[in-house]
């Protein structure tokens, strides 16, 4: 089979495990004799190159390191309205789901693999759920990281419009992917609670090891991976504090913001424990993959803090290297690790336990170490072979089932359309017909700019924007209630309704799915029909603001401020209920 692996992150920079495995997976495939296209991120005008055997395709994203806007080369009025609107790597979803029918075409790619992490699928997928596309190529997404997840995990504030669509999106690519893979048990379990979608497991392969210079044996505990919460960095520094030695405690990744207080996470936690313990901690930095090889082979034990994680690349490659390996019992390395024998657990979270696991290991004699790194070698060799991973993920993508929805016949009405002879039109109406959902709209054009949209939810609408343009609506549902009662019967295929957001939003609640078409890009018409007799307060309801966290959405949580001063009684209203269920007086 002919594959296609889409990753953000991909050598030269890989950023973490999803460019470890997107490398390693490629490798597998190129040297099994399978022709392999890698879509990925580079600097300047997209780039077409060959690498071991496998295509590279690199597409510009980001100008600059601000990452204030999208790359010149791929600057569009399109491109602007989804970087203000979504997190920046929508943008590469985009330029994804540009180039993928032409290799498609090109390489004959039989099957696509997304990762979940950015919802690097979402825009391909929903063409694909919009048009009927992709007939026949099997579409997959493998679960790295949910930002739903990353969000908990890390602590982070309540999050924004962007990270309420993002979490949506990533988990709206799950949905629509023809198979959904996890390479632990510990994140299958978190899909199938939170996205209602049950994958396969299948390990993710040991990556080919790299040339590393071995530097002289260092007495020490090697921990790779941002300084973040969500990698148990907050639980190591304070065990470290409790640990009585003279080795040293060696931290490789980079030292990121705690968005809550703007002060880098490492570099606060340091300065909260002993100055004794924070001068046994030498900071390195980011390096290399080479550079972390010489040092993980130097060091006598690796620590793998995070409270949960999925597979960690920093786990199986030092299982592979023959090291001893501390990870907490929560995770997918602990369904590596068998405590005493190929690694040492600790209780998750907990900085009392994982102190006593690292003076254990720390206290363990050459022999006890060296046996125990052979154990944890021949353990993960035999749980992430990689021959035997791959013949897995050949033999679970022959059997992924093409992705389709069943419809009927349906009758359509076309609302606040300024012209029915647009073509943007005629994409809403497949969109309705395509994947029988309730209305379709477009990214809608206003003053000049594009407003951008993710699939339709009421907390969408809530936290802003409400222009949506002209809109597809199955008439089954305008005549049901409560729509009937909130709208005079429209007669004919066109209309024109005012709030149109409050009818969707109607919709929506009532158990009805919407459809986004982003290139149906269509002017907003003044629309000068009937309004929507619908009290926006009775929308403004906890479960509908809520994200995939499961905290308040979007403009939500910063209603607060708004609620002062005088104003018109609907709005009073509105405002009122919401700053309840925020918690305010």
């Amino acid at each position: 089979m002919n594959w296609c692996l889409v990753s953000r992150e991909y050598p030269p920079f890989t950023g973490g495990g999803i460019g470890t495995y997107a490398k390693a997976m490629a490798s597998l495939l190129a040297r099994r004799g399978e022709r392999v296209v890698v879509v990925t991120t580079g600097p300047g005008k997209m780039k077409v190159e060959k690498e071991d055997g496998v295509v590279v395709v690199r597409l510009p994203l980001v100008e600059g390191d601000d990452w204030s806007r999208p790359h010149p080369a791929i600057r569009t009025a399109m491109t602007e309205a989804a970087w203000r609107a979504f997190v920046p790597h929508a943008v590469f979803s985009m330029g994804v789901a540009d180039v993928l029918p032409g290799l498609i075409l090109e390489y004959g790619i039989d099957v696509v693999e997304f990762p979940d992490t950015g919802a690097a699928g979402w825009f391909t997928l929903n063409t694909r759920r919009t048009t009927g596309a992709y007939d026949g190529v099997r579409m997959l997404t493998v679960v790295h990281s949910p930002s739903a997840w990353i969000e908990r995990v890390n602590r982070r504030c309540q999050p924004g419009r962007a990270m309420h669509e993002l979490c949506r999106m990533e988990h709206e690519q799950a949905q629509w992917s023809d198979a959904v893979v996890s390479p632990s048990h510990f994140m299958a379990d978190w899909v199938r609670t939170n996205w209602n979608i049950t994958p396969a497991v299948i390990r993710n392969p040991i990556p080919i090891a790299e040339d590393s210079e071995t530097g002289p044996i260092e007495d020490g505990v090697l921990y790779v991976g941002r300084l973040e919460y969500r990698k148990g960095i907050d639980t190591l520094l304070h065990a470290w504090a409790k640990v009585k030695t003279d080795q040293r405690l060696h931290l490789v990744g980079l030292d990121v913001p705690d968005e809550r207080v703007g002060v880098r996470i490492g570099e606060s936690l340091l300065g909260q424990i002993p100055r004794e313990a924070s001068l046994r901690v030498v900071e390195h930095g980011v390096l290399g993959s080479s550079e972390v090889g010489s040092l993980q082979s130097s060091v006598s034990v690796v620590v793998v803090p995070s409270p949960e994680d999925n597979l960690p690349y920093t786990c199986v490659e030092a299982m592979a290297s023959g090291r001893v390996v501390i990870a907490s019992r929560v995770g997918g390395a602990s369904e590596l690790i068998e405590d005493g024998v190929s690694g040492l657990l600790f209780d998750s979270g907990q900085v009392d336990s994982l102190a006593q696991v690292l003076t254990r290991a720390l206290a363990m004699s050459d022999a006890e170490i060296r046996d125990m790194g052979e154990a944890a070698r021949e353990r993960v060799q035999s749980m992430c072979d990689p021959a035997t991973v791959l013949d897995d993920r050949l033999r679970h993508a022959l059997t992924a089932e093409h992705w389709r929805e069943i419809h009927g016949e349906m009758s359509l009405v076309t609302l606040n359309a300024g012209s029915m002879i647009d073509p943007g039109i005629e994409r809403l109406r497949r969109a309705v017909m395509q994947t029988d959902a309730a209305f379709a709209h477009g990214w809608p054009k206003s003053n000049g700019r594009i407003i951008a949209h993710a699939t339709p939810s009421v907390g969408g609408y809530l936290a802003g924007p409400r222009e949506v343009g002209p809109v597809v609506v199955q008439r089954s549902w305008l005549e049901r209630e409560p729509m009937c009662s909130a709208l005079p019967a429209i007669e004919g295929e066109i209309g024109s309704v005012r709030d149109v957001w409050k009818l969707l939003s109607l919709i929506l609640l009532n158990g009805g799915r919407g459809a986004v078409v982003p290139n149906a890009v269509c002017k907003v018409a003044e629309p000068e029909g009937p309004g929507v007799e619908v009290d926006a307060g009775s929308l403004v309801d906890e479960s509908v603001l809520l994200g995939e966290p499961g905290v308040l959405v979007g403009r939500a949580v910063r209603l607060g401020s708004a609620f002062e001063g005088p104003m018109p009684t609907m709005t009073s209203r509105v405002m009122g209920k919401a700053k309840r269920l925020l918690g305010g007086a």
